[in-house]
């Protein structure tokens, strides 16, 4: 039986893909990336960019049941650009399906593509010499929020920020970045307890922080 605690994401094994998706759409259906389907999600985005190395997940199980993930990225500017060069044919003929069955999706194509190119212009906004790195998603479940690991004694949102904040470490990361909605009280409060500089996000529509911390 499998224990519980932090699991090592594997894209090959169904059960994770479909966990962290449903997690993802859950905690977070508003964003962009589960607003794609959740073939998208699965088929590609936590599949072909962890594959590629791209973009990097875990998850945490509470006796049995996953309560938890993150997902950050050493390349924030570049991730999603790299992962459909890398997979342009199986990624054209997928959102071919996506859009044939849903062609309302071609908004959140668009919406995507701006915000792609809004991304690009941050290394023009006089950080270019910092190496920056990105949590791209992380959320807990409403019920476990209180819950603390058993080996660690952190709670699991502390827990899993932090192995954030030591894998990014590991890659020489200086600075690591997150878009937070503005009303998202315990997010912005986790991130300032780790020392998050609030800033406007200019790739927002003005409902979202961007925080930054120092590593």
């Amino acid at each position: 039986m499998a224990m519980d605690g932090v699991v090592k994401f594997d894209y090959q094994n169904k059960e994770h893909v479909d966990a962290i998706a449903r997690l993802h759409a859950e905690l977070l259906g508003e964003s962009l990336i589960p607003r794609l389907g959740n073939k998208f999600i699965t088929s590609f985005y936590y599949t072909r960019l962890v594959k590629d190395n791209l973009i990097r997940c875990e998850l945490y199980r509470y006796k049995g049941k996953y309560v938890a993930f993150s997902v950050c990225t050493e390349f924030p500017f570049t991730f999603m650009k790299d992962g459909i060069r890398r997979n342009v044919l199986y990624l054209s003929l997928l959102m071919f399906r996506i859009l044939l069955l849903n062609p309302s999706r071609i908004k959140v194509v668009i919406e995507t593509i701006r915000i792609g190119k809004n991304r690009q212009m941050r290394t023009k906004e006089n950080r270019v010499s910092a190496k920056i790195g990105e949590i791209l998603s992380f959320g807990i479940l409403s019920d476990y929020g209180a819950v603390r690991d058993e080996f660690s004694g952190l709670r699991v949102t502390n827990l899993l920020f932090e192995r954030v904040l030591d894998y990014l470490k590991d890659r020489q990361v200086t600075h690591m970045e997150g878009e937070i909605k503005k009303d998202n009280k315990p997010s912005l409060l986790l991130w300032q307890s780790y020392g998050g500089i609030i800033m406007h996000d200019t790739c927002s529509k003005g409902d979202q922080y961007l925080v930054t911390v120092r590593l």
